[in-house]
């Protein structure tokens, strides 16, 4: 594992009692990870066997225009960021960057939003928290705290003071104690627990660590997996060579994102169909996030407003044009799971419906053009055959920013 821990000022470690646990538990780390330390200033530190890079402060002052963060990133290609840091402005540009290029971040504060911590300079603490602090915990995939009283703390923590939160500002909350405050406890103990976690961030996010080719297999595996491509049909050179290319880590992740977005038998069924061997791997078992809250669905409704006063329609056919213009919307947004996408391929493949009366209804409700942007997408991820689309798909800059917005919210 490629492990990058971004620490502002190295220096500041060694005065203080409360972080000084870091230096021996990142040692620890780079015996059994590539571990590399960002920081601005390194001071005394003992730097010996330990990968450090420094960052100049002065080109990093005013955000990622001209921030060289972007460019370490790129170069060092880190499989996870785990920042130490509160009240530093440095780490909220470096979340940003991370961001950007879909590296999972952990967050270590050290009892730094503690109320006994706020409450010195707590005019400032209270500018930088509604700035950039709240930011940069409620957009990191974990916070890791050194006491289960910190858990909590953060949970009712919010950018006021002595005001609590409705909800917690983030739901990914880990507890890995100090390993000098624990017993029989030592700093390998603690760098073992925390690649656990760095473990789990990863695999709670799998669609960040996909290649290219991985998510070009997966939408290969799950066309034919579908089971409504016709029986003469065969793979391509290229689908052979891109399915041939994944390697094992590969696989686990194609598998545990489709998991995450319910389509995992399709998926075991396409690699059946193409001759591709899958791992055998109970996803119930790894240890995630529930990042579900993100892939929730907006209920719509349309049937209710639009549609059931239509006395043209059937009810069977009331109920597919609600579903077609429901995850056609919600595709739009980028909320719509692939297990709903391949139940409306079903749906559409074995309905009998008037297409020129659909075609006509959602072009007088003026959401023609979300729909023909989803058949776009569906022939071209899914196979999709035109001839059970009610209108023309449709590619254009539109279609463009859903499938970008697909590609963000980890989906597809």
């Amino acid at each position: 594992m490629n492990v990058l821990h971004f620490i502002p000022v190295l220096s500041s470690l060694a005065g203080a009692n409360i972080i000084s646990y870091k230096e021996e538990m990142i040692k620890a780390m780079s015996a059994r990870a590539d571990v590399t330390v960002l920081t601005s200033d390194i001071g005394r530190w003992n730097v010996k066997d330990l990968k450090i890079r420094r960052y100049s402060l002065l080109k990093n002052l005013f955000g990622s225009r001209f921030s060289s963060f972007g460019k370490f990133l790129s170069s060092a290609k880190p499989d996870v960021v785990h920042i130490h840091a509160c009240w530093d402005i440095q780490a909220f540009y470096f979340l940003r960057c991370c961001m950007r290029r879909r590296i999972p971040v952990v967050v270590t504060v050290d009892r730094r939003l503690e109320e006994w911590h706020m409450s010195h300079h707590a005019f400032f603490k209270t500018v930088k928290s509604l700035w950039y602090q709240r930011y940069i915990l409620s957009h990191a995939d974990a916070i890791h705290v050194v006491s289960r009283q910190e858990g909590d703390n953060i949970k009712k923590w919010s950018a006021m003071p002595y005001v609590k939160a409705s909800e917690p500002v983030n739901n990914n909350i880990e507890y890995i104690g100090i390993y000098k405050c624990l017993p029989d406890n030592t700093p390998e103990d603690m760098a073992a627990s925390l690649l656990r976690l760095y473990r789990k961030v990863m695999d709670s996010r799998p669609f960040y660590s996909m290649s290219a080719d991985a998510i070009r297999s997966e939408d290969i595996m799950l066309a034919w997996g579908s089971g409504e491509l016709p029986a003469d049909a065969v793979l391509s050179e290229q689908q052979r060579k891109t399915l041939s290319s994944l390697d094992s880590a590969d696989k686990r992740l194609i598998l545990l994102h489709a998991a995450t977005q319910g389509v995992k038998t399709d998926i075991i069924m396409g690699a059946n169909r193409c001759d591709v061997s899958m791992p055998q791997i109970d996803t119930t078992k790894i240890e995630r996030f529930d990042n579900d809250e993100q892939l929730k669905t907006e209920e719509r409704n349309y049937s209710k407003r639009y549609i059931d006063n239509d006395l043209s329609l059937s009810e069977t056919d009331k109920c597919l044009l609600a579903n077609v213009i429901d995850v056609a919307l919600n595709m739009r947004d980028g909320k719509v799971k692939r297990q709903e996408l391949m139940s409306l391929c079903r749906m559409l493949y074995h309905a009998n419906y008037d297409e020129i009366r659909f075609a006509d209804i959602c072009t007088d409700m003026g959401i023609a053009k979300p729909i023909a942007r989803m058949f776009a997408i569906l022939e071209d991820r899914y196979l999709f055959s035109q001839g059970y689309m009610f209108l023309e798909p449709l590619r254009d800059k539109g279609t463009k920013i859903t499938i970008m917005k697909l590609y963000k919210s980890d989906i597809q």
